[in-house]
């Protein structure tokens, strides 16, 4: 199925949306390249038993399903900034399970990723009749998909008010989530696109709520395990 423009992106070509376009494509990278200094610290340990794949898997197939939702509604932003994070994810998640000494324990998470990734892929190709058929079974897989990732950090959350600290969190790291998240809302509401809009209002409020544990349990050590943190969030 191929598609027109996205009927909002035909208007919205003002500078000002250019701005924001940009922005959010610009600060999404920022965030995809925090995975950098973990795969280095794979690679020099020779070991990536320390590390979880999973934010790795699940970014891959957050991005392919953005992606194929971008080149439905043929959005430039949206493709470029999911073509570079899948290629970004898809390369930590291979150097991870190249250093890694137990493939057998990748094989569910890496299942589950492929039907996450082809389920709706084949649905839009056997059931989709129209575009907006299309748009829709794309679009509400990428919004399950988004809102499980931004679900995903309460676990850290949950450490913090255990132990009333928040040395296990990276106060930069949850800015740029929540400047991220903001950053597409607007884009989702300039765009008047739901799929866009509601997972990463979600994701915005959520990432407020862990900066305001800052506020709440401000940590006394310095920045703290910095990579293991940054490592479930890209």
């Amino acid at each position: 199925l191929t598609s027109p423009k996205h009927p909002c992106l035909n208007r919205m070509s003002g500078p000002m949306f250019s701005a924001l376009s940009w922005f959010a494509t610009a600060t999404t990278i920022i965030l995809f390249t925090t995975g950098i200094p973990v795969a280095k610290r794979i690679r020099a340990a020779q070991n990536s038993a320390n590390v979880s794949a999973i934010p790795y898997i699940s970014g891959m197939v957050s991005c392919c399903l953005w992606l194929k939702y971008g080149l439905l509604i043929d959005d430039s932003s949206l493709k470029l900034v999911n073509g570079f994070g899948f290629i970004l994810n898809s390369y930590y998640f291979l150097t991870h399970c190249w250093y890694n000494h137990d493939l057998r324990s990748m094989r569910t998470p890496a299942s589950l990723a492929a039907i996450a990734i082809f389920g709706p892929l084949f649905a839009v190709k056997l059931y989709a009749s129209s575009f907006s058929q299309a748009v829709n079974i794309v679009g509400y897989a990428g919004c399950v998909c988004t809102i499980i990732m931004f679900g995903s950090p309460l676990v850290t959350v949950r450490e913090v008010f255990r132990n009333k600290s928040t040395e296990s969190m990276v106060f930069s790291l949850c800015l740029m989530n929540f400047i991220v998240s903001v950053s597409w809302t607007l884009y989702g509401y300039v765009l008047s696109d739901l799929f866009v809009q509601v997972p990463n209002l979600l994701g915005a409020l959520l990432a407020l709520g862990q900066l305001l544990l800052f506020v709440k349990f401000p940590s006394s050590g310095g920045p703290g395990h910095v990579y293991d943190i940054a490592a479930r969030f890209v």
